[in-house]
């Protein structure tokens, strides 16, 4: 009988261990290869992307989880209301080529010199989604911000 009592404890305490992908639906393979490309990833969180698929008031969680997949990031806001986030992350790279001259004149000679110089330079860029549901599970704001660092 003790052991009955000692393992309703465990039971409880694994089941409560649950991954917060349980909660979303296993979504079908993509058919296109860029469809997991960054630049498409940034474009599918994009403001415009999200104002074209979410309508405050009508879209519920179910459907940003099959449209999106799962958040990045779930909390819940100090009113009690569900926040999902989501974000990619990339980084871009661009060359820069300067180059300049020197022209030095004395008397009775001048001289000129040029040099040119190339480089590559990196910069992190970053699109985050972030939807507030109400207490229903309707999405009650969204708004999405890109940032290139």
């Amino acid at each position: 009988m003790n052991k009955i009592f000692i393992l309703l404890p465990m039971a409880s305490i694994l089941t409560a261990c649950v991954t917060p992908q349980a909660y979303f639906p296993q979504l079908p393979q993509q058919q296109n290869a860029n469809a997991n490309s960054p630049q498409s990833q940034h474009d599918k969180l994009s403001e415009m992307k999200a104002d074209q698929f979410i309508t405050i008031g009508k879209t519920n969680a179910a459907d940003i989880a099959l449209h999106y997949g799962v958040p990045n990031i779930a909390m819940k806001g100090t009113d009690g209301n569900d926040i999902w986030m989501y974000q990619a992350k990339s980084m871009v790279s661009g060359m820069k080529m300067d180059s300049g001259t020197n022209i030095n004149t004395s008397l009775g000679g001048a001289s000129a010199a040029s040099s040119m110089q190339m480089n590559t330079e990196f910069s992190a860029k970053s699109t985050m989604l972030k939807i507030t549901f109400s207490l229903s599970g309707i999405v009650e704001a969204y708004d999405s911000q890109t940032t290139m660092n």
